[in-house]
C-alpha cells in the first residue's frame, strides 16, 4: 500500500482570501495556487484555539487543547497552562506524525 502524500499549511494570521487560489489578486502565490489546482483544495477549517500552541497540539493529537491544560485567554491572546496541566502534549500521546510515519 502506497503511503499518502499531503501537505497541511497551518499558518497564523492568514485569512481565507489571502491566497491567489482563493481569489487574492494583489499577492502572488503561484506555487500554492498550482498545488491547489493540481491537487485537492479544502475550503473549510475550524481551529481549536485562536493561538498557535494549543491549535498545533490539537492538530497533532485530534484532542481539544484544554485536555492538556492549554487554553487561551481574551485579547491579547496568550497560552495559559492551568494548574493541573502537564505543560503540553504528554510523552505517551499518539500523534498524527507518528501514525503517518508508521
Amino acid at each position: 500500500v502506497q503511503k499518502p502524500s499531503f501537505v497541511v499549511f497551518f499558518v497564523d494570521d492568514m485569512g481565507y482570501g489571502d491566497l491567489g487560489c482563493f481569489g487574492r489578486e494583489n499577492v502572488s502565490t503561484p506555487n500554492i495556487d498550482r498545488m491547489a489546482k493540481e491537487g485537492l483544495k479544502l475550503t473549510q477549517w475550524i481551529s481549536a484555539a485562536p493561538v498557535c500552541t494549543p491549535s498545533r497540539a490539537a492538530l497533532h493529537t485530534s484532542r481539544l487543547p484544554v485536555r492538556y491544560g492549554l487554553s487561551a485567554n481574551k485579547l491579547p491572546y496568550r497560552v495559559l497552562p492551568t494548574l493541573m496541566s502537564s505543560g503540553g502534549i504528554i510523552k505517551t500521546e499518539l500523534t498524527l506524525p507518528q501514525i503517518l510515519k508508521n
